[in-house]
């Protein structure tokens, strides 16, 4: 049996995937979060939410399908992420695909915040 060849390209374009996911994940959960959530987070470390009236009276009606299109994009991001560990470990050290590249960093830190921003809106709301 022979081992599978991996392509960085492949690698590259998958991490690239991972952080448009967690990019629209974390929109999602904006938009899902604005009527609950985010005016209390930022009240408790006193910013204004008068901005956010807007975006609330346009998104409140659709937080629950917020919320599955915040959740199913940044499932799809980790999966991509976690499928990608392959490829990353082809890559040249010091690449943006490499292993702890800074793209990875940024899609992780991201994710973390995707999740908090979810678990913000569930539990307040």
């Amino acid at each position: 049996m022979t081992e599978p060849t991996i392509n960085p390209s492949a690698g590259q374009a998958r991490q690239a995937g991972a952080a448009a996911l967690t990019a629209g994940g974390i929109l999602a959960g904006l938009g899902a979060a604005a009527c609950c959530a985010l005016p209390v987070m930022f009240a408790t470390i006193g910013v204004g939410t008068a901005s956010l009236l807007g975006i609330a009276a346009i998104t409140g009606p659709y937080q629950g399908v917020l919320l599955v299109a915040a959740v199913a994009s940044l499932a799809g991001a980790a999966i991509l992420l976690w499928r990608g560990r392959a490829a990353a470990a082809a890559c040249a050290p010091g690449t943006a695909c490499a292993p702890g590249g800074a793209l990875q960093r940024t899609t992780l830190v991201g994710l973390a915040a995707g999740i908090m921003l979810l678990v913000l809106s569930v539990a307040i709301a």
